[in-house]
């Protein structure tokens, strides 16, 4: 298995979701799991990738499936 395929937004979350990520990045991924909509903007400004993996991973029908999909084809 390789990560070659996934862009930063897609790696931020896949990481995440499979326990790969570092501490940092488990808990800024927890804290956007944990904000509402108002401060998820704001974390958005400071990570823009995260921020948009992190609402695609949310909000965005297949998203997720389709990030794994890319991960096992590669």
């Amino acid at each position: 298995m390789t990560l070659n395929n996934l862009n930063s937004q897609e790696r931020f979350v896949y990481e995440w979701q499979y326990s790969l990520a570092g501490d940092f990045n488990t808990a800024l991924a927890e804290v956007f799991t944990k904000a509402d909509i108002k401060n998820f903007h704001r974390l958005s400004k400071a990570f823009p990738d995260e921020g948009t993996g992190m609402y695609n991973y949310l909000n965005t029908p297949r998203w997720w499936e389709n990030v794994q999909k890319k991960v096992q084809n590669d």
